[in-house]
């Protein structure tokens, strides 16, 4: 599960696969209707934007899923490490220890030629669960998505379009190997799309809708198969 805690941005990367920031934060609202049809979660990432923006989302998702008894296995954020990096360690230390997949936890800063450097080391790398996987002194241009504000400056490669990974949970419900959901309350199968796309590429399923679309996409296939 990935979470756009926020549309904004306190950088205005040349190779950032959103486009032009915006000013929305996913709301309350949307967690609690997420949440609602959850019945696990293997991981949560928390995405942006600029994550570190919107801590108090955050906050308020882990709330929410350890009193709906669906609290993630592990979670993952990456940050530029410009903002509130107090609040969000803080954030993420108080619920690393209720975490039943604690080595699988991470922080990582964005560090590469496209970003500004930074002043002072931000306090998150002294993390016991910080990933330097997101420091690249030199970033090769190959992996950079042409999507966004990378497609307007003409630097990366074309990314692939996905679609839903639905499987049957062995119940009435169903497992989705991505699911995406916009600081706008709407759901995706991919986590690598700008604005722009989720617009103009993919149906606007609400959040509220989420699991009787998913349900469909399920049933759909296993009619295929027969």
């Amino acid at each position: 599960m990935i979470l756009e805690v926020t549309r904004r941005c306190n950088m205005c990367c040349e190779h950032c696969l959103r486009g032009d920031a915006q000013n929305l934060d996913m709301a309350e609202e949307t967690v609690d209707k997420l949440l609602e049809q959850v019945g696990s979660i293997a991981t949560v990432t928390f995405s942006g934007g600029e994550p570190s923006l919107n801590v108090p989302l955050i906050r308020y998702f882990f709330k929410k899923a350890r009193e709906c008894g669906v609290m993630p296995y592990s979670f993952y954020v990456v940050t530029n490490g410009k903002a509130n990096q107090l609040d969000l360690a803080a954030v993420l230390l108080e619920v690393y220890p209720e975490m039943e997949e604690p080595e699988a936890c991470g922080i990582s800063l964005s560090v590469d030629q496209y970003h500004e450097e930074l002043d002072t080391s931000p306090l998150v790398k002294g993390l016991v669960f910080y990933d330097p996987q997101k420091e690249h002194q030199d970033f090769d241009e190959r992996w950079v998505l042409r999507r966004g504000r990378a497609y307007e400056s003409g630097i990366g490669t074309a990314g692939v379009t996905k679609e839903f990974q639905v499987e049957g949970d062995g119940g009435d419900g169903v497992m989705v190997e991505e699911l995406y959901v916009s600081a706008d309350g709407s759901i995706y199968p991919d986590c690598n799309l700008s604005y722009d796309d989720m617009e103009s590429d993919y149906e606007q399923v609400p959040i509220e809708n989420a699991l009787p679309f998913l349900t469909g996409l399920l049933k759909e296939e296993l009619a295929e198969a027969v």
